[in-house]
């Protein structure tokens, strides 16, 4: 695992330098297209994972993991359950599923500000970033119906 987190460090550095201190929500259309390749934040994570799907030996969810320790403000947590969500929705000229999330968190901006807001209100610091994860992980995982009727029933208490 730390061979492979050596391995990947330098792409991930390119896609940290790349995205300039940006949030991953905040990054332009073009870092997740390959049309605007080579250098992108969307062709570094795409080479992140292509590297770690050739690594025997290695669990792609534990690197995804990793990485988003350190810098979960730009790197997806997706797990294949969670990727194979995402898979049916990449179009013509993204660079991976990482796009679909970006494209999903700047069309719905408004909503996951809110629902940040919330959060926060009851010192629940997630970025949107982390929302989508949770909320996606929640529905492909089929626990969004029993996730929301235990908020609902914390409200009404």
């Amino acid at each position: 695992m730390k061979g492979v987190l050596d391995d990947v460090r330098p792409l991930a550095d390119t896609a940290v330098e790349r995205a300039t201190g940006r949030p991953f929500w905040q990054l332009p259309d073009d870092e997740f297209s390959v049309l605007a390749e080579p250098g992108t934040v969307g062709a570094a994570l795409r080479q992140i994972g292509l590297l770690v799907a050739d690594a025997p030996g290695v669990s792609a969810k534990h690197v995804a993991a990793a990485l988003h320790h350190r810098r979960p403000s730009l790197f997806p947590l997706l797990v294949r359950t969670t990727r194979w969500q995402l898979l049916p929705h990449v179009r013509e000229g993204d660079s991976g599923v990482e796009a679909v999330v970006h494209r999903e968190l700047t069309v719905n901006a408004a909503a996951f500000g809110r629902l940040h807001r919330e959060l926060a209100a009851h010192d629940i610091g997630l970025t949107p970033l982390r929302l989508h994860d949770v909320l996606l992980w929640l529905s492909a995982t089929l626990r969004m119906t029993h996730a929301v009727a235990l908020g609902r029933d914390g409200i009404q208490r």
